[in-house]
């Protein structure tokens, strides 16, 4: 009897212990990761100093005027109600990672120093960096990692509940470690790196305020930047934290290096262009084709006081087009006409103007890097037989059939993909 009171003694003892040891086992299984890479090799490798494409060593000073457009009067960007500068905003924010210009498939370390990615990709974890604190010196923990997750879900904008509908639930792990965990048989293999973008908000901050109601209080934040001064409506002016938490964090060395940032509110684009020149703004992007060509033709360029400046990128642009309504009566005639005269007229300007697209969205992998001298519709041999020839264009990184059949405009046929490529066919 006592030997059987004495091994239940021992079981009732032990057994926890052993659960407990396996548990950690399992936990300490779960690989830790610098970085997030969805595709691949990840372009930055442990222990990087900056991102390539910046200057570490940049000067920090001085003060910024850039335009914004439309009002505001709110600061909660997240919420259906209310209108809110969410660039500005978004620069008093941090996200849990960063995903830089030149790898945008991949997500750095910010509020988060590790991930966690286990093999059936079941969660991913997010373990947060001991440092990170928010504007009043508070630490950011996995309490507002969380509340800010489930403030979107439940109080954002609709396409939150959509873009976070594969997540299960966010689950804490301690202060500094947070899982959110994936519905199972969900296939959404950018759920890691949707995850680590959200803007971290602190849940202290937030106790008795409801989420759902704008306001013009600004938001308590973690980011580069705090909001100064605004005046609802016509301007919003930030200023550069400067015990900035991350600011020698490897992900943010080299940007944000004004003092001051100071966003002005328009309610045109044609009237930032007089901004600029009368000196109101600092800098502007501009959007539209035609006035890029013929709207700075002044003296204030020539003579240098305003720089106009192509500056490339890698990201991809956003369609531009002329749609031509093919049933007006100038069109009815294939054999050319005012149909033809207006294309030709249009294609001269734009090819001379701003170059020759090679896609629907310029500068990105959809396009053609590479195109024939001689368009293959102009070739006689693809004229011969207009219902029965098929043109192949052999370019150096897309190959497709087109058709020239029913054009509406003699000479300038619709080119129609075809499902089958024309590999291995050098002509028609």
């Amino acid at each position: 009897m006592k030997r059987i009171i004495t091994n239940r003694l021992l079981y009732a003892v032990l057994l926890p212990a052993f659960l407990l040891f396996a548990g950690r086992v399992k936990a300490a299984a779960v690989p830790l990761y610098d970085h997030i890479a969805l595709y691949g090799e990840a372009e930055y490798k442990p222990g990087f100093k900056n991102f390539s494409y910046v200057n570490p060593d940049a000067p920090k000073g001085g003060r910024i005027v850039m335009p914004d457009y439309g009002g505001f009067d709110s600061f909660n960007p997240f919420i259906f109600k209310g209108i809110s500068p969410a660039t500005a905003v978004g620069l008093t924010l941090d996200t849990l990672a960063v995903s830089p210009a030149d790898d945008p498939s991949a997500a750095y370390p910010l509020l988060a120093e590790k991930f966690e990615l286990p093999q059936d990709k079941s969660f991913v974890g997010f373990i947060l960096n001991p440092k990170a604190r928010f504007h009043d010196g508070t630490p950011v923990t996995a309490d507002d990692v969380i509340f800010s997750f489930n403030s979107l879900i439940e109080k954002g904008q609709p396409l939150y509940k959509m873009y976070y509908a594969d997540v299960e639930r966010a689950e804490k792990i301690n202060d500094r470690h947070v899982r959110f965990y994936f519905r199972k048989g969900s296939n959404n293999r950018e759920l890691p790196l949707i995850l680590s973008q959200i803007g971290i908000l602190s849940k202290a901050d937030w106790e008795g305020k409801d989420f759902a109601k704008p306001s013009l209080k600004p938001m308590l934040g973690s980011g580069p930047y705090k909001i100064k001064n605004f005046q609802p409506g016509k301007f919003v002016v930030l200023e550069r934290v400067k015990d900035y938490w991350a600011e020698n964090l490897p992900t943010r060395k080299g940007f944000f290096n004004f003092d001051e940032v100071r966003f002005d509110f328009y309610q045109d684009t044609t009237v930032t262009l007089q901004a600029l020149f009368s000196g109101n703004i600092d800098v502007r992007e501009e959007y539209i084709a035609k006035i890029w060509v013929t709207g700075y033709n002044n003296d204030k360029v020539k003579n240098g006081q305003v720089v106009k400046e192509a500056i490339e990128h890698n990201n991809p642009a956003i369609l531009q087009s002329f749609a031509f309504n093919v049933r007006r009566p100038k069109f009815a005639d294939r054999r050319g006409g005012g149909g033809a005269a207006v294309f030709a007229r249009l294609s001269g300007w734009h090819l001379t103007s701003t170059g020759r697209t090679t896609g629907f969205f310029t500068i990105s992998t959809s396009g053609c890097t590479a195109i024939l001298p001689t368009p293959a519709w102009k070739r006689r041999d693809c004229r011969r037989d207009r219902k029965k020839s098929f043109c192949c264009l052999t370019r150096s990184s897309c190959r497709h059939r087109y058709s020239t059949k029913n054009s509406p405009i003699r000479g300038i046929p619709t080119l129609r993909r075809r499902a089958k490529t024309c590999a291995g066919q050098s002509g028609c």
